[in-house]
């Protein structure tokens, strides 16, 4: 429900939905819990409730006609994408939720065979940590999808780039509070929770450490499978996935007798290890940008206000990548019509990337807030809709992008 709603021009509800399912689940939890003291199962019908909340807030966005993604009686064409070609892009992320779900199956059947209950205390604490891990990771790496599949859309070498270098700084920034906490000093968490079982005292702080280092692998590969998903990789970031699981499944019960409680802990370090090796080692083209950002595909790139001085800067900047006739025709056809509107703001801030696409084409693209334009324009243009030296309008995060492609003659080079 985000995803849809962020990308079609709507946070706000996704941001009302999410709350209200948030403060439902806490409503319903105080009041049956504290005061009709009901236990667990309330606790389990406030997440349900919160969650059945959220969807119909979310279901609100639909109803408007202005909305690309609205409920509508289906009139496939002949060449509308299939069910499968519609699902697949998330199938990677929802594999992730399963097999997480299946991990904590064996992990807590390994620990209550070692420890009995202590061992599910253990568990239940080190849930909650890979909680708080899950939602910052979550946080950091859930734009990669989004972002980098509209750069992968216009064939933007320097923009996907410029996404997983970005998301690997802010991700690293999140984490690193928590980190140190965790793994340089762990014996807070069981004070924290005021535990007085010796068992778990002296045993969980060993975990916590483990599942830190597996949470830092874990970021990363999450990181890639996103990045995956997003470029039509789907096929790759499941096979991680899988590789992870099984791995995190078998090495529970094969380690047990060496390491006894502490086997769930090493075998999801081993498992999140194996699948970081084969991302690594099978999609080698993740490394580029990370360490020295490449400005792979931009032949030019400026910005600011949409007025006569900034447009006769880009026209002249153009015309040695396109040539006198093209760049009167990205004049003419995309910066006058901008500026002529009756009521336009001279202020109106953007950005103008001149793009070399992967089969060979230029592509020009501006970029603005839409809330400043005063054109009425239709948002609704695709990638099929990119004819030679034409206009082409959409809009993507609030951002809108109004491009022209000229066609060039040359081999097609895969990103």
């Amino acid at each position: 429900g985000d995803y849809i709603l962020i990308n079609d021009g709507n946070p706000k509800l996704a941001f009302i939905g999410d709350l209200t399912s948030a403060l439902v689940n806490i409503f319903v939890d105080i009041i049956g819990v504290r005061f009709f003291h009901m236990g667990i199962g309330i606790v389990a019908f406030g997440t349900v409730f919160g969650s059945i909340c959220c969807f119909f807030i979310y279901l609100l966005h639909f109803r408007k006609k202005d909305r690309l993604c609205r409920i509508v009686r289906p009139q496939l064409k002949e060449d509308d994408p299939g069910i499968i070609d519609i699902i697949k892009p998330g199938s990677a992320e929802s594999l992730l939720y399963i097999l997480i779900a299946t991990q904590i199956i064996v992990q807590n059947a390994v620990l209550v065979a070692e420890a009995g209950t202590s061992g599910l205390d253990n568990a239940t604490i080190a849930d909650d940590i890979q909680m708080i891990y899950s939602i910052i990771i979550t946080s950091a790496t859930d734009p990669v999808m989004t972002f980098a599949a509209a750069y992968f859309g216009e064939q933007n070498r320097m923009g996907l780039n410029l996404v997983k270098r970005k998301q690997f700084i802010i991700g690293g920034i999140m984490l690193l509070p928590f980190v140190v906490l965790t793994f340089g000093f762990p014996e807070i968490i069981p004070a924290f929770y005021k535990i007085d079982d010796p068992f778990v005292i002296s045993s969980l702080p060993i975990a916590i450490r483990y599942i830190t280092v597996t949470m830092i692998l874990f970021y990363f590969t999450t990181m890639f499978v996103d990045y995956l998903a997003a470029t039509e990789e789907e096929n790759k970031a499941n096979l991680s996935l899988v590789i992870s699981s099984v791995s995190m499944i078998a090495l529970p019960f094969l380690l047990q007798k060496l390491f006894s409680y502490n086997s769930p802990w090493i075998a999801k370090v081993i498992a999140e290890l194996l699948q970081l090796i084969f991302l690594l080692t099978t999609c080698r083209f993740f490394m580029r940008g990370l360490i020295k950002f490449q400005k792979e595909n931009v032949l030019f790139l400026d910005g600011g206000e949409i007025t006569g001085q900034h447009t006769e800067k880009w026209i002249e900047g153009i015309k040695v990548i396109l040539g006198e006739e093209e760049a009167e025709a990205v004049r003419i056809k995309m910066l006058y019509p901008i500026i002529n509107s009756p009521g336009q703001n001279e202020h109106l801030m953007t950005s103008f990337t001149v793009l070399q696409r992967n089969d060979n084409s230029i592509a020009v693209i501006l970029r603005y807030d839409p809330k400043k334009d005063q054109q009425q324009i239709n948002n609704t243009a695709t990638e099929a809709d990119n004819k030679n030296g034409e206009v082409t309008n959409s809009e993507f995060l609030g951002i809108r992008r109004v491009m022209m492609i000229f066609e060039r003659k040359g081999a097609y080079v895969k990103i």
